[in-house]
């Protein structure tokens, strides 16, 4: 599998590569060119709803429809692959009222011609993308150029993301993974530069908690990290754990681990009671809510005096949340993971009301007060959760009286 790794290759995606293919763009130009009306729709190119689908806009005048084609440029280099998904909006081309070309737009950076000579789907040139988006807003569709702006901020973030892996890692290993062309050839690299067990530990979870990313996300370098996580043997990790919080990023990287990774699983009290109060409060205090609401999923798996008095300092707001980097605002994109509590009850509701309901769950009656004087100012998603907990304890109440 190919890596893209670190800001030299990552920089590749966000430069515009002046050779553009002269195969890709010609055959499109032609097919266009006794073009007289061009319309854009909703919905995709594939596993179509037509009856769903609206016209958004359609343009007849022959400069405009020359400069629409014009703007069409393509990166040779970036194209040839194919998206997953059908696209969305649909630009159509039409001579005479009869459809003579259809070109899927995908995510605001790349067109499907879908019965045209392309291998494949077209990459198109920063420039590219902008003007169509733009064309595409000024006539009444912003999404398209919302999308690209969202995902050219996406792109920052994950230079964002490799520029403090390269702070973390060591400069030899770097320049190893830069020329890496498959994952067996990272951890050659990795076994060669750091074969100490415990320090591979070490920088493997500072470099999973290099930053504030959610704890719900699966971007960059995460699925390496996790891979190789699991490949050390579990008596030294945890010995690892216990002894390795100091310094931020690897407090953030083992919180991350036990609580969003393992999720509790087959973690002796032996090994989690130790580190369990530092760890789940780096997730209470994390400035991103799924981060504080998995922390709260955790310490309901694991029911103690340790975990009981966390939720009640986390009900009564008594942790102080870390503010989130402005650099930090946008996530790279990637994969999103979801629990099955994601979608119950507590779906947004805040880490205050979750708590709440957990303990409830767990009978504690001494929270009343504190849920009760919570409800006068809680808002709607929060207020919801606050009276199925009182309601709960309320029934506890009236069942041992």
């Amino acid at each position: 599998m190919k890596i893209t790794l670190l800001l030299q290759t990552i920089a590749l995606q966000l430069i515009a590569i002046s050779s553009y293919a002269e195969s890709w763009e010609k055959p499109l130009q032609n097919a266009l060119k006794t073009c007289n009306e061009i319309r854009v729709r909703s919905g995709g190119t594939c596993h179509r709803n037509e009856e769903n689908e609206k016209l958004l806009f359609k343009v007849s005048g022959t400069n405009e429809i020359k400069s629409v084609v014009q703007s069409i440029e393509i990166v040779e280099e970036r194209s040839g692959f194919h998206c997953m998904c059908c696209g969305d909006p649909t630009i159509e081309f039409y001579e005479n009222k009869k459809l003579i070309a259809t070109l899927a737009y995908h995510h605001g950076q790349s067109l499907r011609w879908v019965e045209g000579k392309w291998e494949g789907d077209a990459m198109l040139t920063p420039e590219s993308m902008e003007a169509i988006a733009q064309w595409m807003s000024d006539n009444g569709t912003s999404e398209p150029l919302e999308a690209l702006h969202l995902n050219q901020k996406r792109e920052r973030a994950m230079m964002n993301r490799y520029a403090k892996y390269s702070a973390i890692i060591p400069e030899e290993l770097g320049s190893l993974w830069q020329m890496a062309q498959t994952e067996e050839d990272m951890v050659n690299a990795l076994d060669q530069v750091v074969p100490n067990i415990t320090a591979r530990a070490v920088l493997l979870f500072k470099l999973y908690g290099c930053d504030f990313g959610g704890w719900n996300a699966n971007n960059c370098l995460d699925g390496f990290i996790v891979t190789q996580l699991k490949e050390i043997d579990s008596s030294v990790l945890w010995n690892t754990i216990q002894r390795n919080q100091t310094g931020q990023q690897s407090q953030r990287g083992t919180a991350r681990w036990v609580i969003a990774e393992l999720k509790g699983k087959d973690i002796t009290d032996e090994l989690l009671m130790p580190v369990l109060t530092e760890l789940s409060t780096v997730g209470l205090t994390h400035p991103r809510r799924i981060c504080r609401e998995r922390t709260v999923a955790f310490l309901e798996k694991h029911p103690c005096d340790a975990s009981t008095q966390l939720l009640l300092k986390c009900l009564s707001g008594k942790f102080e949340i870390v503010s989130l980097p402005q650099d930090e605002k946008i996530e790279p994109g990637g994969m999103v993971t979801v629990w099955p509590r994601d979608k119950n009850l507590t779906d947004e509701c805040s880490e205050r009301a979750y708590a709440a309901l957990v303990l409830a769950n767990s009978g504690d009656t001494s929270i009343i007060p504190i849920v009760k004087k919570l409800i006068e100012t809680a808002p709607d998603n929060d207020r919801k959760v606050y009276e199925t907990s009182i309601a709960l304890l309320e029934e506890k109440e009236a069942q041992e009286h």
